[in-house]
């Protein structure tokens, strides 16, 4: 309040002092509030656990291969998002309407 020169524009025509002390305590408290209780980024959101060990296990059954590092990270990079998509099917169509749009 009396970093920001706020006491110059008190006028006694708009009010008492005493109306003005309070309003300004109120802000005051009302942004402490505001900062103390604000979430950081991706506050609420939820956390995904990277297991470093289930990765070494999936790492270390792998079968060795001659292909390219790079032709198998595609491969899996495929795999892994058509299993996302049969997931996400599974979740929001039912069984009936999935068997009913197949072709025979």
């Amino acid at each position: 309040m009396l970093a920001n020169d706020r006491l110059e524009q008190v006028n006694p025509q708009r009010g008492k002092f005493r109306s003005f002390l309070l309003a300004s305590v109120n802000h005051l408290l009302s942004d402490e509030r505001d900062r103390a209780t604000r979430q950081k980024r991706g506050g609420g959101q939820v956390v995904l656990s990277f297991d470093a060990q289930t990765a070494e296990e999936r790492y270390r059954l792998e079968v060795v291969s001659e292909v390219a590092p790079e032709r198998l990270f595609d491969r899996r990079w495929a795999l892994a998002l058509v299993q996302a998509v049969v997931r996400r099917l599974d979740r929001n169509v039912p069984a009936p309407a999935r068997e009913n749009s197949l072709p025979p």
